[in-house]
């Protein structure tokens, strides 16, 4: 065999045992997409939870007009920030940025109640801390 081949198939050993340590992490909740940082909340790229369809109905919260900060607990990687924006700019009347540095939301709306913000957001995986 030439040095070549043998550097070749410990290459594809090494790809093939890391893609291997990620499938099990994945499956035995080590995270939303296998990464270290994670809590088991889901993202929109590695599919253990999806962003559901949320109802924009009107319930027994209360109702939110203007800018808001949502704290939300348990976001560590890009792919969980990147999933909460998307699932809160799903909502009708709402525009959301994600900051994962300071694990919160800045939320722009319109006449939305606060307990679909929380429902979407837990619906993830995550906790709502509070929204002020």
């Amino acid at each position: 065999m030439k040095p070549v081949d043998i550097i070749i198939v410990l290459i594809l050993a090494v790809l093939f045992l890391l893609a291997a340590v990620k499938t099990v992490k994945k499956f035995k909740g080590g995270g939303c997409c296998g990464c270290s940082g994670c809590s088991g909340a889901s993202c929109s790229s590695c599919g253990n939870k999806s962003i559901r369809d949320f109802p924009g109905q009107i319930g027994s919260g209360e109702l939110l007009v203007g800018v808001r900060t949502v704290k939300i607990k348990g976001m560590h990687c890009e792919h969980c920030r990147e999933s909460v924006e998307k699932a809160l700019n799903s909502i009708e009347g709402i525009k959301a940025s994600v900051d994962l540095k300071n694990n919160e939301a800045k939320v722009i709306c319109e006449a939305v109640d606060e307990n679909l913000i929380k429902d979407v957001v837990q619906g993830l995986g995550f906790t709502v801390e509070s929204i002020v």
